[in-house]
């Protein structure tokens, strides 16, 4: 299985440590991830100058937008958008 890891700007500082444990989860089992997420940005504010066209801030819409193209094009077979945690009320 083809899988696409994705991730929104404020989860794009913790990309590292999803992708490390999603492959070593998912790898030995023949499965492929692609890191199509986001790398955490130059700059730890949320200002235009912490991202390039490199790495641009992705928003959720962009997530949707993206999974849609990924998914529909056959390029992957499942798709994982990393999302923030629920916060306790």
């Amino acid at each position: 299985m083809k899988i696409a890891l994705m991730n929104e700007f404020s989860q794009a500082p913790k990309n590292t440590i999803i992708l490390e444990q999603l492959k070593d989860v998912v790898e030995p089992m023949g499965h492929t991830v692609y890191n199509t997420a986001m790398a955490k940005p130059l700059l730890d504010k949320d200002v235009p100058e912490a991202y390039t066209e490199e790495n641009p801030r992705l928003t959720y819409l962009h997530l949707g937008i993206q999974a849609c193209l990924l998914l529909n094009s056959g390029a992957v077979d499942l798709s994982l958008p990393a999302a923030a945690p629920a916060r306790a009320r």
